[in-house]
């Protein structure tokens, strides 16, 4: 297990594919947040309203990896099992070394797994960019 920490918090990111963490439907949730938002309390605020919404607890169904901005994170090396559901918020899809998937707030299906970019925290300061958002994430989750 790799330790990634947020202030007073340590999150373990499983480093092999027998991770068994499961959302409400039996799918794993992973969150890729730039570390920079991890920090600022209001937006980690923001964003643990989110994880409440969605029904997602750290640890139990949901991992939350903290990226830096500057740094690309293969995602065809990183060890997710079979349909997990990934949101990355504040994360270009180049960081992920993907190409061609350029929308945002839109659920991409890449084999097994359902992904989805968003804007960082920090650009959802109004109800319009909320409810888009949350629109998003409600198909993603089927609630």
């Amino acid at each position: 297990m790799k330790k990634v920490s947020h202030r007073d918090f340590y999150y373990q990111i499983p480093e092999n594919s027998g991770f068994t963490l499961s959302t409400s439907q039996g799918l794993p949730a992973y969150m890729f947040i730039d570390e920079g938002e991890l920090n600022q309390s209001d937006l980690f605020a923001f964003l643990q309203k989110i994880i409440a919404a969605l029904n997602l607890r750290i640890d139990e169904n949901l991992k939350i990896i903290s990226c830096n901005p500057n740094t690309i994170y293969p995602l065809h090396s990183l060890p997710f099992p079979d349909n997990a559901v990934i949101l990355c918020f504040g994360i270009k899809p180049s960081q992920l070394k993907l190409q061609g998937f350029e929308l945002i707030h839109h659920v991409y299906h890449i084999t097994n797994n359902r992904i989805l970019f968003a804007n960082s925290l920090q650009s959802y300061s109004n109800e319009l960019s909320k409810k888009l958002l949350w629109t998003q994430l409600k198909q993603m989750f089927s609630i």
